[in-house]
Parts: C-alpha cells; sequence; structure tokens
C-alpha cells in the first residue's frame, strides 16, 4: 500500500468519525425542565406517532376528496387462439340449394327429402387486440358529500389527539425530570451523612482504643455506617433508573449522557405556585371535552351517512376503445374497429329488508351514547380539577411539615452527637436518632417531590399544559 493510498484511507476513516460526531452533537447534553418538555415534545416516540397520525389525516383528506374527482383508467388486451371456436348450425345452405335446382328441373321433386343436416362454423379471428380509455365521474353522491365533511372532524381529533399526547408528555417529563434530582439530593445528603458519620466513628474507635469507649458504641456505629453504604449503593442504582426513564420520555438513546440544570430547590419553588389554587376551571376549554366535543360530530356525520342511503346516486362515464381484429398481427389500421361509448349510471335503492333502517336506528343509539359520554366527561373533569387542588394542597402542607420535622430530627441529632462525645448518651441513642434523622430526610425530600407531582397532575386537569 502506497502512500497516496493511506491517506485516502486515514481521511475517510477521519470524515466518518467526524460525521458520527456530528451526529451526536445535534442531541443537547444538558437540559433545564423547560428544555427537556420542549426537546420531548419534538423527539419524543409518542410525540412523533401523534405527529404522524396529523400527517396521516391530511392525507385521508385528500384521499377522501379525490373520490368526487374524475377516475381514468386505461386497458388493453391480447388475444390469440390457437384453436378458433366452432359453432355447429343447422345446415341452411344445402336445402336452397337443392330448392333452385328442382325449380329448374335439375333434379326431380323428390330430391328434397331427408332429415335436416348441420354445419360447423367457425367466427372469429386468431389474434384479438384491443385498448382503451375509461372515464367516470360522480355527479351526486349523499354519502360522499358527508365524507368531505367528516374528514375535516377527522383532521381535527387528530390534532387534538396530538395535543394530548403533547400535554401528557410534559406532564411525564416534568415527574420523571423531578425523580432524578430527588434521588440526587437524597445521595447527597446520604453522602453528607456518611462522611459525618465516619468522623464519628474514628472518633469513637480512637476513645475505645484509650480506653474511654466500649466497644458496643464501635460496633453499634460501624452497624449503622454498613446500613447507610447499603442505602447509598441502592440510591446510585435509583438514579441511573431515574435517568434512563428521563431519557426514554425524552426520546434521547439510554447511552447518552445527559445532565440537569435545575436543582430541587428551584423545581420545588416553580411548583410551589398556590395562586393557581383559586383560578377558575372552565371544562369546555379542556383538551378532553374537546376530544367529546369531536366524538359527538362524528356520531352526528354517521348518522347523516346512514341516512344518506336512501338518496339515489348519480355517476355518468365514457368509455373509448378500440379492437384489432385479424388472422395475422400486422396491426393494419382497416383491422381496427372502434367502440366508444357514453352514458349515465343511476342507483335508486328501493328496499333493502329494512336494512338501512336498522342502521339509522344504531347511530342514533351510538350518538346518544356520545352525548351521555360529553356530560359524563364534562363532570369527571370537574372531578378530577376537585381532587388535583385537594391533592396539590395536602402536599404543600405535607411539605411544610416535613420540613419542622426535619429541622426539629436535625437538631435533636445534633444535642445527640454532642451528648455522646461527652459520655453523657450511648451509642444506641445515638443510632436511634441518627435513624430518625435519615427518615425525616427522606420523608422531607419525598414531600418535596410529592409537590412537584401533584403541581404537574393539577395543570394537566386545568389544561393549563
Amino acid at each position: 500500500m502506497n502512500f497516496k493510498q493511506t491517506t485516502i484511507i486515514l481521511f475517510a476513516v477521519f470524515a466518518s468519525f467526524l460525521l458520527q460526531a456530528q451526529d451526536e452533537d445535534k442531541i443537547p447534553t444538558s437540559f433545564s425542565l423547560e428544555e427537556a418538555k420542549a426537546y420531548a415534545i419534538e423527539h419524543s416516540y409518542q410525540a412523533e406517532n401523534s405527529l404522524r397520525d396529523v400527517e396521516k389525516a391530511k392525507l385521508k383528506v385528500k384521499e377522501t376528496a379525490a373520490i368526487g374527482l374524475p377516475q381514468i383508467s386505461a386497458s388493453g388486451s391480447f388475444q390469440q387462439f390457437i384453436d378458433i371456436p366452432t359453432q355447429v348450425l343447422p345446415d341452411f345452405v344445402s336445402p336452397a340449394v337443392t330448392g333452385v335446382l328442382i325449380e329448374n328441373g335439375l333434379l326431380p321433386p323428390t330430391a328434397g327429402g331427408g332429415e335436416t343436416e348441420f354445419i360447423e362454423a367457425q367466427f372469429g379471428t386468431e389474434f384479438n387486440v384491443s385498448g382503451g380509455l375509461n372515464l367516470s365521474q360522480i355527479l351526486f353522491s349523499g354519502s360522499y358529500i358527508v365524507a368531505l365533511q367528516a374528514t375535516k372532524t377527522y383532521l381535527d381529533l387528530s390534532k387534538n389527539a396530538a395535543e394530548k399526547t403533547a400535554m401528557e408528555i410534559k406532564t411525564g417529563v416534568t415527574q420523571a425530570y423531578g425523580m432524578v434530582l430527588i434521588a440526587e439530593e437524597n445521595q447527597k445528603i446520604l453522602n453528607e451523612n456518611l462522611k459525618n458519620l465516619q468522623k464519628t466513628f474514628d472518633e469513637t474507635k480512637a476513645l475505645q482504643e484509650s480506653g474511654f469507649a466500649e466497644q458496643q458504641d464501635v460496633d453499634q456505629i460501624q452497624l449503622l455506617i454498613g446500613n447507610m453504604r447499603n442505602t447509598l449503593s441502592s440510591t446510585k442504582k435509583q438514579i441511573d433508573v431515574s435517568y434512563n426513564m428521563l431519557k426514554f420520555q425524552m426520546g434521547i438513546p439510554i447511552s447518552n449522557e445527559i445532565t440537569l440544570t435545575n436543582t430541587i430547590k428551584s423545581l420545588v419553588e416553580v411548583s410551589n405556585d398556590q395562586s393557581i389554587l383559586t383560578k377558575e376551571f372552565d371544562p369546555e376549554s379542556h383538551i378532553d371535552y374537546k376530544i367529546a366535543l369531536q366524538d359527538v360530530s362524528t356520531k352526528e356525520l354517521m348518522l347523516r351517512n346512514n341516512q344518506a342511503g336512501y338518496l339515489p346516486t348519480l355517476s355518468a362515464f365514457v368509455s373509448l376503445n378500440k379492437n384489432y381484429l385479424s388472422n395475422d398481427l400486422t396491426l393494419n389500421n382497416q383491422f381496427w374497429f372502434p367502440n366508444n361509448l357514453w352514458g349515465l349510471n343511476l342507483d335508486v335503492p328501493i328496499f333493502s329488508s329494512f336494512m338501512r333502517r336498522q342502521q339509522v336506528q344504531q347511530s342514533r343509539v351510538d350518538l346518544e351514547q356520545s352525548l351521555s359520554q360529553q356530560s359524563m366527561i364534562q363532570q369527571n373533569l370537574m372531578l378530577q380539577s376537585q381532587n388535583a387542588r385537594a391533592n396539590y394542597t395536602n402536599a404543600l402542607n405535607k411539605m411544610n411539615l416535613e420540613q419542622e420535622n426535619l429541622k426539629l430530627a436535625e437538631r435533636i441529632k445534633s444535642n445527640t452527637e454532642i451528648k455522646f462525645k461527652e459520655g453523657l448518651a450511648s451509642s444506641l441513642e445515638l443510632t436511634q436518632v441518627q435513624n430518625q434523622a435519615l427518615t425525616s430526610q427522606a420523608n422531607y425530600i419525598a414531600s418535596m417531590f410529592e409537590v412537584i407531582r401533584t403541581k404537574a397532575e393539577l395543570d394537566k386537569a386545568l389544561g393549563e399544559i
């Protein structure tokens, strides 16, 4: 391999790595919550499929409209008869000839008797070639008129479904984002506690070696450290799972690394919006109610379509054809014969054994069910909004309470640690207050996530996302 070939290969390899790096650079590596939601709206698997549904609906509108436009088709055929079909006919030639001969005295009068004979005749040619052009046009069809109206409803329904999907994506990303921050905050607190506990262990170990502390005190703290390390290991795994869930929600490959720019405190501050508790809720502006209205419109169109089955259908057609009939394939013009026609087709329904009547009645029942469903959804949205407000209020109150409990637990732990170092508290008491403080920290972190979660659910219930 010469120098020129080596240079070309190295350049190609470098270019491939460069292109791969450019593809990877298209995905951001850090996200705020708003950036994560915006990215998910464009790239998540659910969002991409919902946009494809909208695109399919647009194509369906065009397809339906094309049904009522002129339809043109071409046809052609080629046939070669290996054996031209033979027909057996009564022998009408021989009696006529015999009669003429008798009249002229060339045969006696008795020569015309006997049974009727048959002759074999071949009709057709060896080669048949045909070609034609056909055009059809609907002039009137009640079902087609209804179908045109239904396509707009179908398109609007797809758009609203995409909007609902976007709302659910934002809610899911908010909760997944919060889970990551909660897990990272929990890890941070556990590391800090482990560091302080390790310091206490080292001091207690030194006192035990000097004869100022018992071995049980050392063992008790060491057991507490072991339990905390196990909890910390589980927390690290939880962080990985939470990140993977967030990336899946956003439509980012699991193998990609991302960082979050929001902190748990900033997210809680954003979620702590008590003004939303007094905001009036209009269920008719909610996406679920809009979808219910469109379902009613769809059922009305189905009823009208079945009613249109009683109307006649009128269409026109034009057919231009030429046939080549000959015993050879010279395709001479004198053997091409035209076969052109136009006409109208009228289909008038008269009696269907009450089948159409039953279809109309079923459509009316479907419409009544859809109207009932619409009312139920309206009341359900009101109920959901009230429950979401109550859950959000409870989450805020619980977070404030857990924050006070955490402050109290930290103060108790601090005092107990001082007493332990002075020999006024046992290792068992220290372990108990350490566990109590960890429980309070875990409860407070869980309450913070509950505020984030219930705020996202309240936004979804009010249609604010």
